[in-house]
């Protein structure tokens, strides 16, 4: 990815916590090992859900396995896509071209736009409503796709500090 390509995975918690995380897949549960841990709530799986970006259909060139681990006894178990195909009522692309989907990873499921969700993943936007355990709200959250702004000027102000002006193109 260039530069002016690079996004950010914005999520917002209903119960105010803000997340930007600049990685291709962030991983969402209750240990620490997570990107996002959600500790102490026993309906929220250790390993819940993976935000990934990836291209309009779904790709990744990281999904397969390399062939010398598709011969071990353990394979990996690929998720279903959602019966609607993961389709959204976003354009084709967010930044970059790239879209957000959700991959449940979880034991009992996550559900999307009131939608329970097992094993599957699908495509979501800005607008999907995310609940990890329903009854609480810091269990719940949006997540979209930010492109990163470019920086096109740094000015040093007199007081030492630096002001940036950006241009998200």
């Amino acid at each position: 990815m260039s530069e002016q390509e690079e996004s950010v995975i914005h999520i917002v918690f209903d119960d105010g916590k803000v997340f930007q995380i600049k990685k291709e897949k962030v991983s969402i549960g209750r240990i620490s090992s997570n990107d996002i841990a959600i500790p102490g709530n026993r309906h929220v799986s250790k390993h819940h859900c993976v935000l990934s970006s990836r291209g309009p259909g779904g790709e990744d060139a990281s999904e397969d396995p390399a062939p010398d681990e598709q011969s071990s006894s353990r394979r990996r178990k690929r998720p279903r896509m959602a019966e609607d195909g993961g389709r959204s009522e976003a354009g084709e692309g967010g930044a970059g071209g790239r879209v957000l989907w959700i991959e449940d990873t979880s034991t009992n499921g996550t559900i999307v736009n009131g939608r329970a969700l097992k094993s599957e993943r699908m495509k979501i936007d800005g607008d999907s409503v995310i609940e990890l355990d329903p009854h609480n709200p810091s269990c719940t959250f949006r997540a979209s796709l930010k492109q990163v702004p470019e920086v096109i000027e740094v000015e040093e102000e007199e007081d030492g500090e630096e002001t940036q002006r950006v241009d998200y193109q």
